[in-house]
């Protein structure tokens, strides 16, 4: 095998995960990230409307779940198979601890059900899909309550 099939191949079956805040080039400590701006990278990055629906459920369940630590570092994307997708979601954990969330909602650090409606609907979901997508994670979370003592 000669070195342009070696390089063909490896071109073609490359994995690349990259966090958000290095995409954005946004330091740890940097003022808080809105979803919308995820939201925005996530649709400019995959292409994919099935992969911001994804993005925004996880904006839900980090919403419900009460998941603040949310930073910029919890979410990435992978390059593979010459396309951008989004990461497994990781780092799912209730920390209530913190006061608010790290990634902000509509830019409010305690988010109403009505924040995320308009961050979906400015990223071109309609409200008809952000409540089923809302009410599906929100079912998903009943009973975790008694886990967050």
């Amino acid at each position: 095998m000669d070195v342009g099939n070696i390089r063909s191949d490896l071109t073609h079956n490359i994995l690349c995960i990259i966090p958000k805040n290095l995409i954005l080039e946004r330091a740890d400590n940097a003022a808080k990230m809105d979803y919308h701006s995820l939201l925005q990278l996530t649709g400019y990055l995959t292409q994919s409307p099935q992969e911001v629906e994804q993005q925004f459920s996880r904006m839900a369940f980090n919403a419900y779940a009460r998941n603040f630590d949310d930073h910029a570092r919890n979410f990435s994307f992978i390059f593979s198979g010459g396309r951008w997708r989004l990461a497994p979601a990781y780092d799912l954990t209730n920390d209530d601890t913190l006061g608010e969330h790290a990634t902000t909602i509509n830019f409010n650090g305690l988010p109403t059900d009505d924040d995320m409606i308009l961050v979906g609907k400015n990223i071109k979901i309609t409200e008809k899909r952000c409540k089923e997508i809302m009410s599906e994670v929100k079912d998903g979370v009943k009973g975790l309550e008694k886990y967050w003592a």
